[in-house]
């Protein structure tokens, strides 16, 4: 009987070693470091068993594996395991130890990656949230993935962000209200696409935040958001101006739920297999709580000319704006329909028109609203910090 049981009495055992870990972290503080061995020693063993259930076969690392080799877990067919020779009394028993031991690795992996979090929490000159950030969709199977990730990237900064989702969809408000976001209805609309200087309007009246953010629904962030906007707020606040903070994305197809709230996953896998972007798309838009949005055009997103005009315009009155294209990576997750998506959408003109009889019909030169024509640029130290670097001679 002993020896029947031995398999998953070692299951159980790391699974309760790593469940008294967490415990402990939680009661104690947030100042202790996750040992990097306990947390590979888990995965290795997560890796083997859902190798197993897979496959019915062991993994040819097995013996590398933290598993014992005495264990000798032998699979004879696609419904029985044994162990020496012996039966199991359940398959499902297998199966729910693994379910479990992955629910308690990704709470440890949340724990690492709250690191950051703890970073600004400990911060006591912050007042939270440092950032309401803001972005809005529709239903389309094609990007019901892609969106998830959205969601699920955007979570993992609370309580430093506020995210809202601008939707007059049902289904939709619950998916995001059950990952903790706030839901505002899309009230003004031109060709049936929300006005962007409304939802910033509307966002400011639900969240009480230094900066405010639209996003396109498919970009997704890493730490380096959070860190560049407190870092802007501290430099800004001597400077006492109005602030647009924009930057370059990042194309990168094929995103994983695990690499969408992984920070240091996404930036790996951006770095390797990603393509920076042209400095024509600004996909996000970060703004001081002053920025005068009630004087913009009623231009709508989703269309061209809407995210040059905005540089160009802030330019125009003196503001800071900066590209922080160098420290916040943006990841466009594209998808099926690519990177120039909305060109094929029709009314590709709206905004162009509308910014034009905004300048009395003025000939309006966009190469003066791309990212390079910033007169800031953030700059990453090497003892880590992020500072503000003005430009001598703006590139346009």
């Amino acid at each position: 009987m002993a020896n029947e049981c031995k398999h998953i009495k070692i299951v159980f055992l790391t699974l309760f070693c790593i469940g008294v870990y967490v415990y402990l972290y939680d009661q104690t503080s947030r100042n202790i470091d996750i040992s990097k061995n306990i947390l590979e020693t888990v995965k290795q063993s997560l890796n083997t068993h859902i190798y197993i259930m897979k496959n019915d076969q062991l993994p040819s690392s097995f013996a590398d594996s933290v598993v014992p080799p005495e264990a000798n877990l032998m699979v004879q067919s696609e419904s029985n395991v044994k162990l020496h020779n012996q039966k199991i009394k359940k398959k499902s028993d297998l199966r729910n130890f693994v379910g479990e031991y992955k629910r308690t690795l990704r709470k440890v992996e949340k724990l690492k990656q709250g690191e950051i979090t703890t970073e600004f929490l400990r911060d006591k000159n912050l007042s939270f949230p440092v950032l309401t950030m803001f972005t809005t969709w529709s239903e389309d199977a094609e990007k019901y993935l892609c969106r998830n990730t959205t969601v699920v990237n955007w979570s993992t900064m609370k309580p430093l962000i506020t995210p809202i989702l601008f939707t007059n969809d049902t289904d939709l408000i619950i998916r995001v209200l059950n990952k903790g976001w706030n839901v505002l209805p899309v009230v003004k609309t031109g060709i049936g696409i929300p006005v962007l200087k409304d939802m910033f309007l509307a966002a400011m009246k639900l969240s009480k935040s230094s900066f405010y953010a639209f996003a396109n629904g498919d970009i997704l962030f890493t730490g380096g958001l959070l860190k560049t906007v407190v870092a802007v707020e501290k430099i800004t606040n001597v400077l006492n101006n109005t602030v647009l903070i924009i930057g370059q994305r990042t194309n990168l197809p094929n995103i994983s739920m695990q690499a969408a709230e992984n920070f240091d996953l996404l930036r790996n896998i951006s770095k390797h297999r990603g393509k920076l972007f042209t400095e024509w798309a600004e996909d996000y838009f970060i703004t001081s709580a002053n920025y005068p949005w009630m004087e913009m055009p009623d231009v709508v997103i989703g269309r061209r000319a809407y995210d040059n005009f905005l540089v160009i315009e802030s330019l125009k009155r003196g503001f800071i704006v900066i590209d922080a294209t160098k420290t916040i990576l943006a990841v466009h997750h594209t998808t099926k329909s690519g990177n120039f998506e909305n060109r094929k959408k029709g009314n590709n003109d709206y905004n162009a028109v509308l910014i034009s009889k905004y300048y009395r019909n003025k000939i309006i030169n966009y190469t003066k609203g791309l990212t390079k024509c910033a007169n800031y640029n953030t700059i990453l130290l090497s003892n880590g910090t992020i500072t503000l670097f003005k430009k001598k001679k703006q590139n346009c």
